[in-house]
């Protein structure tokens, strides 16, 4: 299994159209550009999100643990008018991944999951002669 799995989110990584527009400003939906990695013990996730802060971004676990779900947004104002730009992002986890022990962590506008992967079972054990 990958961290992974098939999503409808995963090639959405183009500005949506534009969902309001009236005299205020202008709301955009996004889906911010991610990288994911993997090593022998955890599998990370590196999302782009400039100039969001880390109150403005909302993390949740869903479906028992096999969902990750990302969402937030800024907005930025310019004289009397505002720009307000929205994200959502959801992931599906592999069976491999200790979800429960899932962490975040903002620096310099990119958002990085880290989960660590699970010890793998072979289905094999001993057992004591009592």
């Amino acid at each position: 299994d990958n961290f992974f799995g098939s999503s409808p989110f995963m090639n959405d990584l183009l500005i949506r159209p534009t969902l309001l527009d009236d005299q205020a400003g202008t709301i955009r939906r996004s889906s911010p550009l991610y990288e994911i990695s993997e090593t022998e013990k955890q599998f990370q996730v590196a999302i782009d999100v400039p100039g969001v802060p880390k109150e403005n971004i909302h993390i949740e676990l869903l479906k028992h643990g096999r969902v990750v779900h990302v969402s937030g947004g800024r907005k930025v104002r310019k004289d009397h008018e505002y720009s307000e730009t929205k994200f959502d992002q959801s992931f599906t986890v592999g069976s491999n991944v200790d979800a429960s022990k899932l962490t975040a962590h903002l620096q310099d506008g990119v958002l990085v999951l880290t989960a660590p992967k699970k010890a793998e079972e072979t289905g094999n054990r001993k057992i004591a002669i009592e």
